[in-house]
């Protein structure tokens, strides 16, 4: 079950009905439009549909499922209010930062998912699987296609993304880079 499915679409399918043609393929749009909002908006978001208000501004039918564009709307007035994690004392970030100095590093600077390494390495200080590893590459792909959003929260979101994407990067193939 995908992270989507698991915070988003599970907690709303059990309170509400789900009336389109085909609820696999609606489903699997949604996945895909909100694959690249951290888990806390995509839990929040999900909580403030189930306790929508006219207040809100994006009240609907309360016990029917929303569209994909109404999940989008959700998720993009979330992303004010999240704040990222900082990184955990317990994290390793000297350790990570040396570990993606490598040909795996290198792979994923090509490939586009050095930030999802270098959390791999700070989190689990070891090196990935290749389930671990096909999983990096789809979320980056995700996200990078989540790039193109214009909404001012995914705007301060993604520079922020990319400035951490670009110290990753010159770290992995020298100042240079």
């Amino acid at each position: 079950m995908s992270r989507v499915s698991e915070l988003f679409i599970r907690p709303l399918t059990a309170v509400m009905q789900v009336k389109a043609a085909e609820p696999k393929v609606l489903f699997a749009d949604i996945e895909t439009a909100l694959q690249g909002y951290p888990d806390a908006v995509l839990q929040r978001a999900a909580e403030r549909i189930r306790r929508q208000r006219p207040k809100d501004g994006f009240y609907r039918d309360a016990a029917t499922f929303p569209t994909t564009a109404e999940c989008i709307e959700w998720c993009a007035a979330e992303m004010p209010r999240y704040t990222p994690k900082p990184i955990a004392d317990d994290m390793d970030t000297a350790a990570a930062d040396e570990a993606i100095q490598s040909e795996l590093g290198a792979r994923a600077v090509r490939e586009g998912w050095i930030v999802a390494l270098w959390d791999h390495y700070a989190r689990e200080g070891r090196d990935p699987t290749s389930q671990e590893i096909a999983g990096m590459q789809r979320a980056a792909a995700a996200a990078d296609a989540d790039m193109g959003r214009t909404d001012t929260a995914s705007k301060i979101f993604n520079r922020a993304r990319i400035a951490r994407r670009d110290r990753l990067v010159a770290l992995v193939m020298g100042a240079d880079a």
